[in-house]
């Protein structure tokens, strides 16, 4: 017998071999389970088993299969479906809008509902997959929902009769509801972790505290921002000595209060306005992680409103700059009933305007957070730009029961969506990633925080807002191969 043939002989005794013991396993099995008291195994079949089984097939047919099948497109809006059924938002847990989900992850699932019925209108617009079997299940008992209805709409007509100021006003609401649920998570800053509050007083030459110290005395660092603690940050001003601009222009005492969207910014001023040829400027900061930096939280926490108040009492301070948003204002935003409003800001206002009464007041509009959920920069800035105007009738609203103190509103968000666009055209070539490291990404992590050249190009937005220093009458940033001066001015004059 060749050796092939010896071979074949071999492997088919093995086979018969293992076909043997894997009979005498399924027996000896069968007897340990026979000799089983039933009252043992029924509860564990009915208990566990038989359950897990269930389980597992309603899960991959309605979390699975249902909202996703058959995967023919992959745009965000169109890459899972919604599917309402009789009864399902209780029976699937609201993942019949499961596009909600991918949307927005950070939403908890029993949110679903509420947040589907504002984002209707843009889900109707962006042509959203969707399946509706409720209508045709009420019509039986007379009472058919229309597709309208269906989007949580009282009539198809709205969306064509409705004023333009009715659905830019939804689509706002949308947008600030959805930039205050992205910021809830920005507890920390990207670059170093910091207490839950933390002031940073008037001196401009201390260094950033460590992380374990109650509070943080920081300044703002040249036009590199907050370098990371394994970066080194490379120069990116030019002398303040070859760069008066502006002398005679006396420097403001600004204070920030708010959460890391505008930290870095406010810490940058300091050095921004040297550059611009401003001495004297003066930067505070209160800051708070996350939603709890918006002006409600902040105000409604006894201990931080005491440090505001701190802050505003020696009436030295010339600017308050807050950020978005508070939670009136999103919820007054949704109401078509009345105007939007935020009683937090007006009654930080009152209180600074006692202690001085030239007192300005800037709102400012940062950029939504998780960039990665985003295909392209204009995706990323719709929902904002929707958000801006209302934003801007908040300010005046406020400026008017203030006896017309000032308040303007400023998008330094605007500044951060024109890098990534830059970056996305290939136009910025020093930054290689959307995310990563500082000195060569747009975000230095996965919740979206500002890398250095987008921070330093929001700074001069800040510059503009506050000293009315033009982005393009500064002069000339060194430490960059793009001219981040002009990357500020189109952002400046492309905002809402």
């Amino acid at each position: 017998m060749g050796r092939l043939g010896a071979s074949r002989a071999f492997e088919g005794g093995d086979s018969s071999l293992l076909a043997s013991q894997r009979w005498a396993v399924r027996v000896g099995v069968l007897a340990v389970l026979i000799s089983v008291p039933l009252d043992v195994v029924v509860p564990v079949a009915v208990l566990w088993v038989i359950p897990a089984r269930l389980t597992f097939v309603y899960l991959a047919i309605f979390f699975a299969w249902l909202p996703h099948f058959p995967d023919e497109h992959t745009d965000r809006f169109r890459n899972t479906r919604i599917t309402l059924l009789p009864g399902s938002m209780r029976i699937l847990l609201q993942q019949d809008r499961h596009l909600t989900h991918h949307l927005y992850p950070s939403i908890p699932w029993y949110r679903y509902r509420a947040a589907h019925r504002e984002l209707a209108p843009l889900l109707r617009e962006r042509g959203a997959s969707w399946l509706d079997y409720r209508a045709s299940h009420a019509s039986a008992s007379g009472s058919a929902e229309s597709p309208a209805e269906a989007w949580g709409m009282a009539d198809m007509s709205q969306i064509h009769s409705s004023s333009s100021v009715s659905v830019v006003k939804k689509l706002a609401a949308l947008a600030a509801a959805s930039a205050a649920l992205s910021l809830a998570a920005c507890s920390q800053d990207s670059a170093q972790q910091l207490p839950p509050t933390s002031v940073v007083p008037t001196s401009s030459a201390a260094p950033v505290a460590p992380a374990t110290e109650p509070t943080a005395t920081t300044t703002a660092a040249a036009p590199t921002s907050a370098a990371s603690t394994t970066e080194a940050a490379s120069p990116a001003t030019t002398s303040p000595a070859d760069a008066a601009i502006a002398d005679g222009t006396d420097g403001l005492t600004v204070l920030y209060a708010g959460h890391s969207f505008g930290r870095p910014f406010a810490e940058n001023m300091t050095d921004a306005t040297r550059l611009a040829g401003i001495d004297g400027h003066e930067q505070r900061v209160v800051f708070r992680g996350g939603e709890n930096g918006a002006p409600q939280a902040m105000w409604d926490d006894p201990d931080v409103r005491a440090l505001v108040k701190e802050e505003l009492d020696d009436g030295a301070v010339d600017v308050v700059i807050l950020i978005c948003c508070s939670a009136e204002f999103r919820e007054t935003a949704n109401r078509d009933d009345q105007a939007v409003s935020d009683q937090a800001i007006l009654e930080i206002v009152a209180y600074a305007v006692e202690r001085n009464p030239e007192t300005r007041f800037g709102l400012a509009m940062p950029w939504m957070d998780f960039p990665n959920q985003y295909a392209t920069a204009a995706d990323h800035r719709a929902l904002i730009d929707a958000a801006y105007p209302l934003y801007q009738q908040l300010a005046e609203s406020i400026s008017e029961a203030s006896n017309g103190v000032d308040i303007f509103t400023f998008f330094h968000g605007a500044a951060v969506y024109e890098v990534r666009s830059r970056f996305e055209q290939g136009l910025i070539p020093e930054l290689t990633n959307l995310i990563g490291p500082r000195r060569s990404s747009v975000f230095t992590d996965e919740k979206g925080h500002a890398a250095n050249l987008a921070i330093d190009a929001g700074t001069l937005i800040w510059l503009e807002a506050i000293y009315d220093v033009h982005p393009l009458d500064v002069p000339p940033i060194a430490g960059y191969d793009v001219d981040i001066r002009e990357i500020a001015a189109t952002a400046l004059a492309t905002a809402p």
